[in-house]
């Protein structure tokens, strides 16, 4: 009949074959085994061992209904003959060897006949996502290290929704596969291989598999390696705890192995009869779908430096009359001094996301001549800062009631804000100080699977330079 929209219309020809394909020959055998068919289709030449299928053709002329359990489109029942074949594996070496899958397409003998009708249907429009089930392997660096303060997760997902579903391969469609090796229930699994010390754990997951979830995750394991190589399975740590690494160091080679298999449970010692889950690189070709990975130390990960723009609005500094009595206890050349004026500050901070923003307000002079005198640092700590208001008691400084106190540095209060006029000082040398005001700002480094992100910041806004120092500082 016709072509539409990339999808093969009963009655089929050579001619629509060859369009699809981009194919010139005329042979239906060497379109059959065309190296451009789409896997993703879900009609498309299979191995079965019969001349003429049996399903039922629908009105649409261009999907098929199975007369009974799995259409003719699996491929021959046996696993590893149909369609898409596999390996049932025992063992790591085996599922390094034998596990990557393969489309089998038809070889012309009586058991795997050429047929043109296998390609009505055929949808030529889908891409590796759309595969029903993929599992992946992430959270180790894009040197191929794995930290050992990272998590390293191996997802299984659905494949993302199709643009043709009725003629693309579901989910369904391979776990009616899959059933023929591993029987009813199927159970996403893993198993991480110590490549140096010949050590193996195993954890399965207690859900089955089941059909119709496509661009969904069907399960997550987490293995923490930050703490003790604890293995999860779910979106949460210190959630569902499945069981835990063993007697791995820094150096080992790990190999983190996606599986399918029938039974459930957490066992380290044993690796039951399983299917490697697959993972795909294209339209028509299959990839390995585990990972071997050494160990490194954190410490020697990469650190890298951002630069992150604070603004500070709002920026207000103003002069109060009060009394403090000032007591410096890290240099006691400064003495008692009686401030009759206290500077204040208030301004608004706006900046990124950060993991704990401390903001650190300091206020510090010296005169070179024997007076220093600083603020106590004030650290305050925040996060998703958005507009953040610093208000006037953000710098204080200790206050006595009386020089007695304040010489014995007993019953200290606080005053908020910087002493600029001094009334009494101990030392006659003492000067009325020119006050250097400043932001600071401070927060936790990065980490990720690649390397350390350590901030430093730039200010950004009216009354203040780059470096944080509030301009007209001095008094």
């Amino acid at each position: 009949m016709s072509v539409d929209r990339g999808i093969i219309v009963a009655p089929v020809t050579i001619d629509d074959v060859k369009q699809v394909l981009g194919e010139s020959t005329n042979d239906l055998a060497a379109l059959c085994r065309s190296s451009n068919i789409n896997m993703m289709s879900k009609y498309k030449p299979v191995p079965l061992n019969k001349t003429f299928v049996g399903d039922s053709l629908n009105a649409d002329k261009r999907t098929w209904t199975a007369k009974s359990g799995a259409g003719w489109w699996i491929g021959n029942p046996n696993i590893g003959d149909g369609v898409f074949g596999m390996r049932i594996v025992s063992d790591v070496q085996q599922a390094k060897e034998l596990g990557r899958w393969t489309y089998n397409k038809p070889t012309g003998t009586p058991e795997a006949p050429y047929r043109l009708s296998d390609f009505i249907g055929y949808n030529s429009n889908e891409n590796e996502n759309n595969f029903p089930l993929r599992a992946v392997v992430y959270g180790y660096s894009e040197n191929n290290v794995v930290y050992d303060d990272n998590v390293v997760c191996i997802l299984f997902q659905g494949g993302d929704d199709p643009v043709y579903p009725n003629n693309t391969f579901s989910l369904g469609d391979l776990l009616n596969m899959l059933r023929k090796g591993l029987g009813d229930n199927i159970y996403p699994a893993i198993c991480i291989y110590n490549e140096t010390k010949g050590w193996k754990t195993f954890v399965s997951s207690d859900v089955p598999m089941k059909p119709g979830v496509m661009n969904d995750e069907i399960t997550i394991f987490r293995v923490d390696f930050k703490h003790k190589g604890k293995i999860y399975e779910g979106e949460i740590l210190d959630g569902n705890y499945c069981g835990y690494l063993t007697g791995y160091e820094v150096g080992d080679r790990l190999t983190f192995i996606p599986l399918l298999c029938s039974t459930t449970g957490h066992d380290s010692t044993t690796f039951p009869q399983c299917i490697v889950c697959p993972a795909v690189k294209n339209t028509v070709e299959f990839c390995d779908a585990y990972v071997t990975l050494p160990l490194a130390d954190s410490g020697n990960k990469p650190v890298t430096t951002k630069t992150i723009v604070v603004n500070i609005s709002n920026l207000k500094l103003r002069q109060e009359v009060g009394q403090m009595l000032y007591y410096d206890n890290g240099d006691n050349s400064a003495g008692v001094i009686k401030s009759e004026k206290l500077l204040k500050v208030s301004f608004t901070l706006s900046t990124d996301y950060l993991t704990n923003l401390r903001i650190r307000l300091v206020g510090e002079s010296d005169d070179g001549e024997g007076t220093y005198l600083k603020t106590d640092d004030v650290s305050i700590g925040i996060n998703n800062v958005i507009n953040f208001a610093i208000n006037e008691k953000s710098f204080k400084m200790k206050s006595y009631g009386s020089i007695s106190d304040a010489q014995k540095g007993v019953n200290a209060d606080y005053s908020f804000g910087i002493p600029t006029q001094i009334a009494y000082a101990e030392h006659e040398n003492t000067k009325c100080p020119d006050w250097t005001v400043r932001i600071e700002l401070e927060a936790d480094k990065a980490t990720g699977a690649d390397s350390n992100t350590r901030y430093e910041f730039k200010f950004d806004g009216e009354g203040i330079s780059a470096d944080g120092v509030i301009l007209n500082e001095k008094y």
